[in-house]
């Protein structure tokens, strides 16, 4: 009786002792750990005590330095990823320095004065020029986007991904953009520079709340009388098919894998241009089945042209993409944008294409057209073929 009580007790102690709060670490998964920050005098390695701030501009993009403002006393970039470089984000380092717990209030950042002179004048109208399209600084902390809340009718906020470098007001009196949520700023054929920064940063955690919506589709009928015998008769345009099919598979399977890595937390947005990369090297990976699947259509097709279907699967669809990314990039360049993309890593770009996406296009339709192929008359025996053709009445 007395060893079944300690044998209990022993139990009653584990128990409690296994629920009780202990402290742990834990690791990001894609092995971006997050920041941790300290008070000054305690940080370490793994603890840091400053705030910093990363700059992107807007519309066509420029460098950040291109408006002449503060300079960050560093000099040195953060390194960019293949992601990053394909959305044209140019980060710039942040002139403006925070730390942990430490308020910081009427800090001058820099001080800029501008003469008579032609530079001078061209870097004021570049700036008017800036305002009057409403450029924005967007900013980047601690690998999140800085959102600039501000109220509007009926007292609800409108919160944006970045706030404007200044405003303007026109000869008759009408501000434009930011120049209406304030009425300090009412002279006419003004503009207004928002040279002075308040900030306020809050660390909080927010629940995930799951939101959903079931839309209904109408459903029409079709005439399934009119189309009975149309699975036996191959397609008019049997190759632009099949390439299209291939290059539909290889899409729709890097869309799957790169979502399926999200989902498990591998392409956090704090990993900036993590899911770009992610989607750009998958597509170069599954070339194989591309080339497989659009051989295996184009031969149940009745197709013979084999070399044109395989040729027209690895170049068709990406070299339209590439032509438009091309072409857009040009005008970029021409514009002198921090959105352009440089000369090498078009050419990553091309050996990627070139050297691993169409040979694994071949490989796979190699593969595709070896393998025996079923005619289109056998598709109409598969078991949902027949119970979709049993339900339909035929006068």
């Amino acid at each position: 009786m007395a060893s079944s009580q300690r044998i209990n007790l022993l139990v009653l102690l584990l128990a409690l002792a296994a629920c009780m709060p202990r402290p742990g670490s834990a690791f990001y998964l894609p092995g971006l750990a997050p920041v941790s920050f300290c008070e000054p005098g305690k940080q370490t390695e793994d603890c840091k005590q400053g705030l910093y701030y990363l700059l992107l501009p807007k519309l066509i993009l420029y460098f950040y330095l291109r408006f002449d403002f503060c300079p960050s006393k560093e000099g040195k970039r953060p390194s960019e990823n293949l992601g990053q470089v394909l959305f044209g984000e140019r980060i710039e380092p942040s002139p403006y320095k925070f730390k942990f717990k430490e308020n910081k209030k009427c800090e001058d950042v820099c001080v800029k004065k501008y003469t008579s002179d032609p530079e001078s004048k061209q870097k004021l109208e570049f700036l008017k020029k800036s305002m009057l399209l409403n450029y924005q600084h967007h900013w980047i902390v601690d690998n999140m986007p800085v959102t600039w809340c501000y109220e509007v009718e009926e007292k609800q906020k409108f919160c944006n991904p970045g706030f404007p470098i200044g405003c303007y007001i026109t000869q008759d009196g009408h501000p434009k953009d930011a120049c209406v949520i304030n009425s300090e700023f009412h002279e006419r054929d003004t503009y207004y520079i928002f040279n002075h920064v308040d900030i306020t940063i809050y660390y909080h955690v927010v629940e995930d709340e799951a939101k959903g919506s079931r839309l209904e589709d109408a459903q029409e009928e079709f005439g399934w009388k009119l189309v009975h015998g149309d699975v036996f008769r191959p397609p008019r345009k049997g190759m632009l098919l099949s390439v299209f099919l291939g290059s539909g598979a290889q899409i729709l399977i890097m869309t799957f894998v790169t979502l399926f890595f999200a989902c498990l937390g591998f392409l956090s947005p704090a990993n900036r241009g993590a899911l770009m990369t992610c989607a750009v090297v998958l597509w170069v990976l599954l070339g194989t089945p591309a080339g497989y699947v659009a051989s295996r259509f184009y031969k149940s097709f009745g197709g013979e042209k084999w070399k044109t279907n395989v040729l027209l699967t690895a170049f068709l669809c990406p070299g339209i993409v590439f032509a438009d990314f091309f072409l857009m990039n040009l005008i970029l360049w021409g514009e002198g944008s921090s959105a352009a993309i440089p000369f090498g890593t078009l050419v990553a770009i091309l050996a990627l294409w070139f050297c691993i996406s169409v040979p694994l296009t071949f490989i796979g339709a190699y593969f595709g057209f070896k393998k025996n192929v079923r005619t289109i008359g056998f598709f109409a025996c598969f078991w949902f073929v027949t119970k979709i053709y049993s339900v339909v009445k035929v006068d």
